[in-house]
């Protein structure tokens, strides 16, 4: 089949495609895809067919770009079509190590989306500017090297320093007793224990309020008296599904850290939780990610980090409820918390179901498949966990 006929035709009315489903069905309809779009005569129909698409379409984008490379990257850079130059614009910044192939445009907008990132008010961290100033350095870019400079002066001098770092979450008695219980089940399955990654709570804007700012209500229609809001019928914007990613909070699996997005757990208390726990609860699930990311095991090596952060979200989003789940259901374990993880699992999206399917499976059981999962040499998919669980331990 003609490969701009497939992207025109696909997907049916009324589906929506993730990159995972985009690759996985041209592959199958199209086996020589990537070889297509190596060719430069195929640009203009793809460009024109995305153009043409009334839906969103940044799944095809980003399949597009990370599989054909450099030259179709620079195009879509360059494009008209936003999805496209969205995409490019990602790839290139996932893709610094390639810095001298890059133009001076291509370059500017990396460090500018650097120094400045969307949705973000604080700086990038000492070991990120540092790795940027090695790859910059070692393409002789001494232009750029002083751009960057010149760019984190001026927000320095612009701002104070405190504003570009998120503050450091200092976990509480009751959220210090949960991690315990953590630890002593994956101490139970010979993982060693670790320093926690670095936690943050940010002001940033949720993922989730990004795409759809209408769900997030100015603070002038709060009625604090009430605690309710006026003058705007907010059920009528109200999701009915979340993601703890979207809104509460999130895992960077490249630095190693966990951001509590402080808007999000705002938002939520006025939908009715209790901050105290269902902040414990999203602190648990993400710590839950790096777990399985990143706990050590002797004799076992971490997940490597393109592979983790590219396996599929009920894999991702299965681990970290399961876990979450086990220290909901300690005996020891608060009420308040377990009752918390309830409420919150009736609000949210597929992925956080996929647990369910493991419930019945013990702790040592499942801890067993997490080394199964770190040795594959691909992205884990959800049949990938089932087939390491029916393994023998």
């Amino acid at each position: 089949m003609d490969l701009i006929r497939f992207i025109r035709e696909n997907p049916l009315p009324g589906q929506s495609w993730r990159k995972d489903r985009w690759k996985t069905e041209l592959s199958t309809k199209i086996p020589n895809w990537k070889e297509l779009l190596k060719e430069s005569s195929n640009w203009y129909g793809i460009e024109d067919v995305i153009s043409a698409k009334r839906k969103s379409c940044s799944g095809l984008c980003e399949t597009l770009v990370e599989s054909s490379g450099l030259e179709f990257a620079k195009r879509c850079f360059y494009s008209t079509v936003p999805h496209l130059k969205k995409a490019a614009e990602e790839w290139f910044g996932n893709n610094k190590c390639m810095w001298s192939k890059f133009d001076r445009n291509i370059k500017n907008q990396i460090i500018s989306d650097f120094v400045n990132p969307a949705g973000k008010k604080y700086l990038p961290s000492p070991k990120e500017v540092e790795s940027l100033c090695f790859i910059m350095a070692d393409a002789d870019d001494i232009v750029s090297l002083q751009r960057l400079d010149e760019m984190i002066s001026r927000r320095l001098k612009a701002y104070p320093v405190a504003s570009f770092q998120p503050p450091v979450h200092r976990p509480d008695p009751d959220e210090k007793k949960l991690i315990a219980l953590l630890m002593k089940i994956t101490r139970e399955n010979g993982y060693s224990s670790s320093a926690l990654p670095l936690i943050f709570v940010s002001s940033e804007t949720p993922p989730i309020f990004v795409d759809h700012p209408e769900w997030e209500e100015d603070e002038e229609n709060w009625d604090e008296r009430d605690k309710g809001w006026r003058l705007r019928n907010r059920e009528r914007r109200k999701p009915e599904k979340i993601s703890i990613e979207g809104l509460l909070g999130c895992y960077d699996p490249r630095l190693q850290r966990i951001i509590i997005y402080e808007r999000g757990i705002k938002w939520m208390v006025r939908e009715g939780f209790d901050e105290k726990w269902l902040s414990a609860v999203v602190l648990i699930h993400e710590i839950g990610h790096w777990i399985t990311h990143q706990l050590p095991k002797p004799g076992v090596p971490t997940w490597r980090t393109d592979l983790y952060d590219s396996s599929d979200p009920d894999v991702h989003e299965g681990w970290a409820q399961l876990i979450t789940w086990w220290i909901a259901n300690q005996d020891d374990g608060a009420r308040q918390f377990k009752d918390t993880f309830k409420e919150l699992n009736e609000r949210q999206s597929w992925p956080y179901d996929v647990f369910k399917q493991f419930t019945r499976r013990s702790p040592n059981e499942v801890m067993a498949s997490l080394e199964t999962l770190r040795l594959l040499q691909h992205s884990a998919c959800l049949d990938d966990w089932t087939e390491a669980l029916s393994k023998p331990s």
